[in-house]
């Protein structure tokens, strides 16, 4: 089938004139390995660039078709342009799916530790357990790309349809990872819409000598349309685990696959969609994505696997990545960063997608309490590692007569000066609530001029000839307050070290002053409202 020219394989896929969208090819210079990304308008212009580009560099290309201007302005805010090398797309830059893809590897002295089918004989019986066979079938030189051509291609002009287009493409490859597995065999996860494949007529010039890429398979008319398949055929197969996600790269850290009981890591990826799509889309993070995970995965185990390992194998692949860089990085996350809150993700880096659907987003702080058990204040107390705090964890004591003391027993001394202003102590945790309700606690007893007011925090305060009014609480008044009554500890990672002190937490201040409703505050006397609003 090798006569199959590349404009006839791409009038199979794609309707003319060529739209929404343009098709993506990507070229890797033989000489240099210089990538660079051609953005074609039809399909004449795409089969001769690719063809002018063969003869020395390696010719990928995008099965969706994308949308340039917004692959570019998502590669923009991911840092990932480069002037030499242009962009690529993604899932969310796609406009319009053709086909369903699968890649089926095969053993080679290049691919030395993955378990793949050791011949193209061995890979092929992967797909005879598929109820569907492939329309297109494609000897890359190292293995096989198999596509299943749609009756009408999907056009994709939402976030659902996008998210659609990708589990259908997710569960054909988990359906053909199931059959490998029975055989001991992995298949490579390349579920993203913006995943490159190799251009047939093309030739594959990591190998020495050079293999031609070439159509095995094809659907030449007449009976094309029995090759052809709808979406819902697809949608019937079962949904792929989150497991094999977790499975690939803890697979690639560790010299087993961990299979102990649920550490916390397993449990925080399961449960985190946001952490999956770091993971899958690891090679296009910006640097605060980035940032973020390392925040909660430098705090993670599983089983004898630390965060510090599961981050160097995660962003392997990331075009800046630097191992030495990284492990500083890391330390500094450990040192200084709090591990970022689901508020966060939702807000800054623009994760409404991922965090409004979370069954646990408003429930849990942070991704990490999906899977870790920190030590309360208590915990510390217990073990000598902190003093015992002089307010109760639930909140300020209600107000209760002293004991009359006993007939003839001696009076009993009022609490020193000093130990009244004792700071309260705090210990940080990943329960943010639990820390913030702590720090409200400690503000309502320790700062008697502190009230609410029309859905703000105030402050009762004279003027200069003495009248009382109210003035509204900053942030940095705020902090100021709770670094005054309030001494926060944060837990010493070693064994048997003393908690560090730290100032207020950001995440404190800016949840406190903007909560809107505080229990236990008052509302100023009347007064003092009065000489404010004259």
């Amino acid at each position: 089938m090798s006569d199959v020219i590349p404009i006839q394989f791409l009038t199979t896929l794609y309707p003319e004139p060529l739209g929404p969208g343009q098709l993506l090819l990507r070229t890797r210079s033989r000489r240099n390995g210089r990538l660079a990304s051609h953005w074609c308008h039809s399909l004449d212009e795409a089969a001769r660039k690719a063809m002018r580009h063969a003869g020395n560099h390696d010719v990928y290309w995008a099965v969706a078709l994308h949308d340039k201007a917004r692959a570019r302005g998502i590669a923009q805010q991911r840092r990932t342009v480069r002037s030499d090398s242009g962009f690529p797309g993604c899932t969310a830059s796609a406009t319009l799916l053709p086909a369903l893809w699968a890649v089926l590897d095969v053993a080679g002295p290049d691919r030395l530790g993955r378990s793949l089918p050791p011949d193209r004989a061995a890979a092929l019986t992967v797909l005879e357990g598929l109820p569907y066979s492939p329309s297109i079938l494609i000897d890359s030189g190292g293995g096989f790309h198999a596509y299943w051509l749609l009756h009408e291609p999907l056009e994709l002009t939402s976030l659902a349809q996008r998210r659609h287009a990708r589990d259908l493409v997710a569960r054909l490859q988990g359906a053909l990872a199931r059959r490998a597995r029975e055989h001991g065999w992995t298949l490579h996860d390349c579920s993203d819409l913006g995943h490159l494949l190799r251009f047939p007529g093309t030739l594959n010039h990591k190998l020495d000598p050079s293999r031609e890429v070439k159509v095995v398979q094809f659907p030449l008319a007449p009976g094309i349309e029995r090759y052809r398949y709808h979406p819902e055929d697809f949608a019937a197969l079962p949904e792929p685990p989150v497991s094999s996600l977790l499975e690939r790269l803890l697979r690639a850290v560790g010299d087993l696959l961990y299979d102990g009981p649920p550490g916390d890591f397993p449990e925080v990826f399961a449960g985190c969609s946001w952490l999956r799509h770091c993971y899958e889309e690891r090679t296009f993070l910006s640097t605060d994505e980035l940032t973020a995970a390392i925040t909660i995965i430098a705090r993670c185990t599983a089983g004898g696997i630390d965060g510090r390992r599961l981050l160097h194998r995660m962003c392997a692949d990331h075009p800046g990545y630097d191992s030495a860089f990284l492990d500083q990085l890391i330390d500094h996350a450990l040192a200084t960063w709090e591990p970022r809150p689901c508020t966060y993700m939702d807000g800054a880096l623009g994760a409404q997608d991922h965090c409004r659907s979370c069954e646990h987003f408003e429930r849990k702080s942070t991704p990490l309490a999906l899977g870790c058990a920190p030590l309360t204040l208590a915990d510390l107390v217990e073990t000598g590692a902190a003093p015992a705090p002089l307010l109760p964890l639930g909140g300020p004591p209600a107000e209760t007569p002293p004991p009359a003391p006993a007939p003839g027993a001696p009076a009993t001394e009022p609490p020193d000066a000093e130990s009244q202003a004792r700071p309260l102590p705090i210990v940080i945790t990943v329960r943010q609530g639990e820390v913030n309700d702590q720090a409200l606690a400690a503000l309502i007893r320790r700062e008697p001029n502190l009230f609410h007011h029309r859905g703000a925090l105030v402050r009762l305060t004279r003027t200069g000839d003495g009248q009382p009014t109210i003035r509204p609480v900053s942030q940095t008044l705020l902090r100021e307050l709770l670094a005054r009554h309030c001494t926060f500890l944060r837990p010493a990672r070693t064994p048997g070290a003393e908690p560090r002190q730290v100032p207020p937490p950001r995440w404190t201040v800016r949840a406190l002053h903007g909560r809107g409703t505080w229990p236990g505050l008052t509302e100023p006397p009347d007064l003092a409202v009065r000489a404010r609003c004259a």
